[in-house]
């Protein structure tokens, strides 16, 4: 059987066999156009048009904060008609961890309108999760652990730790803002205070821990040296927007970021500042320090998305405005005391696409405790591709999700708003969809492992398959100038 297929190919059966393993080598080699969605598995954790648990039936009808644990569990935020609420997905149905109109003990009954009533949310590896409250008629920062009920950490018109005021902010601002929760059920979080009665507001960050609440930075607080000196200490003006973040590592390590070296002063650039249990408040990195010297310059801002620092201390943000340097943003993971690094920059190639990273969008990079970060961004150059969310370990980039994949259990597409990405620690990645029809909260279901585009095998695959064209080629010159049914 095998004389007679060979002999139906023909004496140079050999030359066809070279030809066709070099075409079959190119053919799996080289990138393609959008390559098939089947490679980035994606599931569906909550859709809008979907029943609201603990609403009376309301669907819902906006999504927002989606936060992913090692476990799969994912928290977000949702509406629905008449109101709002955080939810938790396992891997049964969908539950609410409080609704509009819940009552909260210690705080009592809260309300509500919209996601905006509401921040975080915040899910440990433990299924613990926590939020702020920043409905009209209460305010508070709030704790519910698996097995447990809601707990009220702080509150407003409680009295701020490290300083002679109450938890307090104007009629027009929120008391309590950006939260960080750790394995360990610690809550760093944002909040405003009063010390003479609400005439002047003052802005700080604390920490709740194992039941009792420390100031980590407040009105007047040394700052660490920088460019200027700051006579005054920390100056910050009562609005929670004078500080952003927390992030938290479960080493109680905090980070946050101000503007200028003292506070509330952006024309002299961001300032990310660190406070390590019994250290002084340090600087981490600063606008105006050094880039990746893959990259050169100095740093023009920071850009971080949640959780953004890990327990070997490593930060992820985006660099932005890098001024000097080969590139004017990338992705950056910079630990502790050390020199930041480039993962991928601004104009790199696109995995799983033909085109390049053309724009890093609204969405701030995430990072996990193995060190593979997740961010979102404009892909240019692919026809079928233009947005979409990516993770990077060490340089490796891997394709998670474009947009124009289809959207699990619906006859739709991700639309070009996919972002709002969270890394977990069991390598999922959750993100959002709120554009699409129907808007929703995915999970990507690769593992953290990413893969190389392409891999140095992958350039020696396409180097031998050229190779042998080449050979063939050459091959079947030959044997046409001279035959033989030897020659190839």
């Amino acid at each position: 059987m095998t004389m007679k297929i060979a002999g139906a190919l023909g004496r140079n059966w050999s030359c066809r066999a070279v030809g066709f393993t070099a075409a079959f080598l190119l053919t799996v080699s080289l990138p393609c156009a959008g390559a098939a969605p089947g490679s980035r598995p994606v599931a569906s954790a909550a859709l809008a048009g979907q029943v609201a648990p603990n609403t009376g039936g309301q669907l819902f009808t906006f999504f927002d904060e989606p936060m992913v644990n090692a476990s799969g569990q994912v928290a977000f935020l949702g509406n629905y008609a008449g109101g709002a609420g955080l939810f938790l997905k396992t891997n049964g149905p969908l539950s609410s961890v409080v609704v509009s109109g819940d009552t909260i003990p210690g705080l009592g009954t809260v309300t509500f309108a919209s996601d905006s009533d509401i921040d975080g949310p915040a899910i440990n590896n433990s299924g613990t999760v926590a939020f702020v409250v920043q409905g009209t008629n209460t305010q508070g920062v709030i704790q519910k652990k698996a097995a447990g009920s809601l707990t009220v950490l702080a509150k407003a018109g409680q009295a701020a730790p490290g300083t002679a005021g109450v938890f307090a902010a104007p009629a027009s601002n929120n008391v309590f803002d950006d939260i960080s929760q750790n394995n360990n059920d610690d809550v760093a979080f944002i909040a405003t205070y009063t010390d003479d009665a609400g005439v002047t507001y003052k802005t700080g960050v604390w920490l709740a821990s194992g039941g009792t609440i420390v100031k980590i930075i407040a009105h007047g607080d040394a700052v660490p040296a920088g460019v200027v000196t700051c006579p005054n200490g920390f100056v910050s003006s009562g609005n929670s927007g004078d500080i952003d973040g927390p992030w938290m590592n479960d080493l109680k390590v905090v980070v946050f970021l101000i503007d200028g070296p003292c506070g509330n002063d952006s024309s002299l650039g961001d300032h990310l500042l660190v406070k390590q249990p019994a250290q002084p408040l340090a600087a981490f990195v600063t606008e105006g320090d050094p880039a990746p010297a893959s990259i050169g310059g100095t740093m023009g801002g920071f850009k971080l998305g949640r959780p953004a620092l890990n327990n070997s201390n490593t930060l992820a943000y985006r660099a932005v405005e890098i001024v000097g340097g080969s590139v004017t943003e990338a992705v950056v993971t910079h630990i502790l005391g050390g020199s930041p690094v480039s993962c991928v920059n601004i104009n790199a190639n696109a995995p799983g696409t033909i085109g390049t990273l053309s724009g890093f969008v609204d969405t701030p990079p995430t990072i996990n405790q193995t060190g593979t970060l997740a961010f979102a961004a404009a892909v240019l150059g692919d026809p079928n591709v233009s947005r979409g969310i990516f993770t990077c370990q060490s340089g490796t980039l891997k394709a998670i999700a474009f947009a124009g994949d289809p959207i699990p259990g619906t006859a739709t597409v991700f639309s070009n708003s996919i972002g709002e990405v969270s890394s977990g620690d069991g390598g999922l990645v959750a993100f959002l969809d709120d554009n699409s029809s129907p808007q929703g909260v995915f999970v990507s279901l690769l593992s953290q492992t990413a893969t190389p585009v392409p891999t140095l095998s992958e350039w020696a695959t396409i180097s031998l398959a050229f190779l042998l064209a080449v050979l063939t080629g050459w091959r079947l010159r030959r044997q046409k100038a001279r035959p033989s049914e030897y020659d190839c």
